[in-house]
């Protein structure tokens, strides 16, 4: 579940993301990334960019680099 989105740059926008539980969604190593998809809509791998040690949730920030991408990002608005 996205509980927060924060616009870095013009384009590059910050989502956290929470298990529904609560805490972040699985446990991560540096540099890893992870499938991220909104159903119906498009998906797409990306770089987590919060810590591994971060017990709270999981960051990734998302660069605008086309138009499947514009859609994904515009999804999770």
């Amino acid at each position: 579940m996205i509980t927060d989105i924060r616009q870095e740059t013009p384009d590059v926008k910050t989502f956290r993301v929470n298990a529904p539980e609560g805490g972040k969604l699985f446990e991560h190593m540096p540099g890893q990334c992870a499938m991220v998809c909104a159903p119906g809509v498009s998906e797409g791998m990306f770089s987590i960019t919060s810590s591994p040690t971060n017990k709270e949730y999981q960051e990734f920030s998302i660069k605008k680099c086309g138009a499947r991408l514009l859609i994904t990002c515009t999804a999770f608005r």
